[in-house]
């Protein structure tokens, strides 16, 4: 799995799509973007914008990957810290057109990420919906869109009176959530018409 996923890592996002080294037709496109995936790593913009931030402002305070924080920092302690605000502010100004042209790039981004993927989802029995998770903690459901092995276990203590005063946010609430906060992934944003 180590060697997929840094197969994924080194040919796709640093030497495709940060470097373009070289150029790949869309079936290896495809190929790359699930390597990728399979690292559970940031989305690919993010990956290829802080590597180009790097690559510009190295052993700076705005390098992600700064030498000057040690060498663990340097090679994987970057992945387990906040950026420093200087990353953040340098990597507003990267272009970043050339990704975002790229259609299975974008795809992968909008569809692939850590916290919030389907297909880990189906494999976890319903333990995927991460994002649904942090806006509602509170909800004895672990997802609202799909089915959940735990929700049907609590409900099933629940129809026999085991379980009893079972959270969860109302519909209405939902919305307004999705409404204010969505980034346009959630099946609401297709039901309701875009202000002009």
């Amino acid at each position: 799995m180590i060697l997929i996923g840094g197969i994924g890592v080194t040919a796709g996002v640093h030497r495709l799509w940060t470097h373009k080294a070289y150029k790949a037709k869309w079936q290896l496109r495809i190929i790359l973007v699930v390597l990728y995936a399979s690292t559970g790593m940031n989305d690919i913009f993010e990956w290829v914008r802080d590597h180009r931030v790097h690559h510009k402002y190295t052993d700076t305070d705005a390098d992600p990957h700064n030498s000057n924080r040690g060498f663990f920092f340097s090679h994987v302690g970057w992945l387990m810290m906040k950026k420093h605000p200087d990353v953040i502010r340098k990597g507003r100004h990267v272009d970043m057109s050339d990704i975002l042209a790229d259609p299975i790039a974008a795809f992968s981004i909008k569809h692939i990420n850590p916290t919030e993927n389907q297909w880990v989802n189906l494999v976890a029995a319903g333990e995927g919906s991460h994002n649904y998770h942090h806006v509602f903690p509170w909800d004895y459901k672990t997802s609202e869109l799909c089915n959940s092995t735990t929700t049907d276990f609590i409900n099933f203590f629940a129809k026999i009176g085991w379980a009893y005063d079972l959270k969860e946010p109302s519909q209405e609430l939902v919305k307004i959530v999705v409404m204010k906060k969505g980034d346009g992934s959630h099946p609401l944003w297709n039901a309701v018409p875009y202000p002009a």
